[in-house]
């Protein structure tokens, strides 16, 4: 869904978007993203290797943004990290952890060097909506020393996904802190991409999401 949500986003900003999936063992993993495909009006393939993965990085049109969904990765097992590593190769990709609120402070921390090991230096927070705390975000993104690209706000694909600048980044985690503390200039809006930078003309901008 937070393929679907970014692609939502790149495509209300006229961006031209190839979606691609590893993700093929999960049941009904591929149907979904075509259901989400024809939705939004973007093209989509599915990379079993990084073979295939290079295939169709090289279909997508020339100024398009890449987003691919990994298949699901165990953090903890070496060979499904050296996986992603290698698809995110193939693609030249910028791997970008997606990490759902939530979780365990000890287990996230761990999870947020792990990935950033292997090439993250940004992360995700998805699934905001359901959490009330956000202890395990802030751990993988101090451990990994990663910035934060965005957040899932609500499991809406067109207005589920927000880009948020420091302050409201800010007073999202931590409501009842910022509340007492003097109040700063609100963000401008919506960043146009996740890492706030606009892909240089004529070039694709690509990112893969792995998720813990």
């Amino acid at each position: 869904a937070t393929l679907a949500k970014l692609a939502a986003a790149a495509r209300a900003a006229k961006r031209a978007v190839t979606a691609i999936t590893c993700d093929i063992g999960k049941a009904g993993a591929i149907d979904q993203l075509a259901v989400y495909a024809k939705a939004i009006g973007i093209t989509a393939y599915q990379a079993k290797t990084a073979t295939a993965m290079k295939r169709a990085v090289g279909a997508a049109p020339e100024g398009a943004l890449i987003l691919i969904d990994s298949a699901g990765t165990n953090p903890l097992r070496a060979e499904d990290l050296a996986t992603l590593a290698d698809m995110a190769g193939a693609a030249k990709a910028e791997p970008v952890l997606v990490l759902g609120a939530g979780g365990d402070v000890s287990e996230s921390a761990e999870q947020g060097q792990l990935f950033a090991e292997i090439g993250c230096e940004r992360m995700i927070a998805a699934k905001i909506d359901a959490a009330r705390r956000f202890g395990g975000l802030l751990a993988a993104a101090e451990n990994g020393k990663l910035s934060f690209a965005g957040c899932g706000i609500s499991p809406e694909i067109a207005t589920g996904f927000e880009f948020y600048g420091a302050d409201a980044l800010a007073r999202l985690l931590m409501p009842q802190d910022m509340a007492r503390a003097p109040k700063a200039a609100q963000n401008a809006g919506p960043r146009k991409s996740a890492g706030g930078r606009r892909p240089e003309a004529g070039k694709r901008k690509r990112e893969i999401g792995s998720g813990a």
